[in-house]
């Protein structure tokens, strides 16, 4: 057709494998903000919290960070994270018990040789480095920082604080008098 008439366009069959579906190359579905975001509104668990395992003792950080995880999570934690938390919860008490260790020496060694005095980390510091490195990743793939809940589409509902509910009512017109 000439300047002016409508282009024909491409039988997307044509151009595809046989088998395959033709992708859709519309602009409204191209990049992330294609996806939509996943908005939990209740416990998938039926708001009760698991039992937290034997191996966990009461009154240990793992034990306290169960109940916060499931407290603060629960509306997107399924059934099948529960080995993932229990892991998580594990290393806090291990983390725990390596900062006990390390608060109860010096932080710093102080060695002297032939070149002079040198002062050192305490060897559990790396320990404890790498805990927490293992800590913050499976925090990251369970959605427990808010960076990560944005990057995997959870939007929590938060309460409004007075401050917010302050600020609405400020901001309403008033009411026009007759």
């Amino acid at each position: 057709m000439g300047k002016g008439g409508v282009q024909p366009q491409p039988d997307l069959k044509l151009l595809t494998r046989p088998g395959t579906k033709p992708k859709d190359r519309s602009r409204a579905n191209r990049g992330r903000g294609s996806a939509q975001a996943v908005v939990p509104d209740t416990n998938p668990l039926g708001g009760a919290i698991p039992e937290c395992p034997s191996d966990i003792k009461v009154g240990t950080e793992g034990r306290t960070y169960w109940r916060l995880y499931w407290k603060k999570a629960g509306s997107w934690l399924v059934e099948a994270d529960i080995p993932v938390v229990t892991r998580l919860c594990r290393l806090h008490n291990v983390a725990a018990a390596l900062m006990a260790g390390i608060e109860s020496e010096a932080l710093y060694r102080v060695s002297s040789d032939k070149e002079g005095a040198r002062s050192t980390a305490h060897p559990m510091l790396r320990d404890y480095d790498m805990v927490a490195g293992r800590i913050e990743r499976l925090e990251d793939r369970l959605g427990l920082n808010p960076v990560e809940r944005s990057r995997i589409r959870i939007q929590v509902k938060e309460k409004e604080s007075p401050l917010d509910r302050w600020a609405g009512s400020r901001s309403k017109a008033p009411a026009a008098q007759p």
